[in-house]
């Protein structure tokens, strides 16, 4: 059951002829924590939770409905949790993460409790495979004459504590949308690859293109840079 709402209780005594009266305000208990022993974890580990009322419970049993909100990431047992009478603090409720393969960047799951009030804490669930994810592939210019560079710019998804070897193509648009030796771009290069440093997140790198194309001719290259996922973007080559 919910909690009750607050109540008024008058109580009188007599004695003597005289009555006093006071009026006593019972109020039910209420959440006022949640909390994560430890609050961050690697995926496939356990966590420990625990909430804790601001009062005990003088009339019974207190059942406070828990919520994660990424199951994906943080699975509750069940959805409530028992607090017994003249108790404040839950027995600990075990959090499961799921063992995930390969690399993925760092979750959050808040666990969210409520019983008169509501609270939450946030449990961050780190990728057992450390390795940096690309987040973004840029090229600029995106149009250059031929015999000029540009300059492409990866970004990954977030810092890493391994150095992330950035695999690097340039490739004829009309490909099937990953590097193959028969494919390479014959009016652009780029470097096999390029590593960013544990760390950091950005990483450069050169896009030298040829002078030799006959005037008025536009020629299109796909970019293409892989870490963990595949991203492309596309220079326009020009004379």
């Amino acid at each position: 059951d919910g909690p009750f709402p607050t109540k008024t209780v008058n109580c009188h005594a007599t004695y003597a002829g005289r009555t006093l009266s006071v009026a006593v305000e019972v109020v039910p208990p209420r959440v006022i924590a949640v909390t994560l022993t430890p609050d961050t974890v690697t995926c496939g580990d356990t966590a420990q939770c625990t909430v804790t009322l601001d009062n005990a419970s003088l009339g019974g049993p207190v059942t406070v409905n828990l919520i994660s909100d990424a199951p994906g990431f943080a699975t509750l047992p069940v959805p409530v949790t028992t607090i017994a009478p003249f108790q404040t603090v839950s027995p600990d409720i075990e959090i499961d993460t799921p063992n995930i393969g390969v690399a993925f960047k760092t979750a959050h799951a808040d666990i969210l409790a409520s019983y008169g009030d509501s609270s939450a804490a946030r449990l961050t669930v780190k990728s057992r495979v450390v390795a940096g994810i690309l987040s973004t592939l840029s090229v600029r210019p995106e149009t250059v004459t031929g015999g000029e560079q540009a300059i492409g710019t990866v970004t990954l998804v977030e810092a890493v504590p391994v150095d992330t070897i950035v695999g690097l193509a340039a490739q004829e648009p009309a490909g099937l949308g990953f590097p193959l030796p028969w494919n390479e771009s014959s009016v652009a290069s780029v470097p096999a690859s390029i590593t960013i440093r544990a760390g950091d997140t950005t990483g450069t790198f050169r896009v030298s293109t040829t002078h030799n194309l006959s005037p008025g001719t536009r020629r299109p290259v796909m970019v293409m840079a892989n870490a963990v996922v595949t991203l492309r973007t596309t220079l326009t080559v020009t004379y």
